[in-house]
């Protein structure tokens, strides 16, 4: 993944941007195609290092509490499919 953070540089009139990452580099060139402002998919879509780091995080928690409880079984499979989702990987679900 492109070093973190990113960010993203809008037009004036708020139809394109560029994302980029920590170095400079464009990671996404985003265009709007219809009649909304396209800042909050921007804000989305820069957040997604941080929050995948939050999602790692949150697995390895969640990983030394599994058995425990059904919803935090639930939680750990649904971290992990987001992850795996993010990074094309595919590690073990509960």
């Amino acid at each position: 993944m492109s070093p973190a953070p990113w960010q993203y540089d809008i037009n004036p009139d708020r139809s394109r941007a560029l994302i980029v990452d920590a170095e400079g580099f464009t990671v996404a060139y985003v265009t709007r195609t219809g009649p909304t402002d396209i800042t909050t998919d921007l804000e989305l879509m820069t957040a997604a290092p941080d929050m995948l780091d939050a999602l790692q995080r949150a697995r390895e928690v969640l990983l030394w509490n599994l058995g425990d409880d059904s919803r935090i079984d639930a939680a750990f499979d649904a971290v992990t499919a987001a992850i795996n989702k993010a990074t094309y990987t595919k590690e073990q679900t509960a």
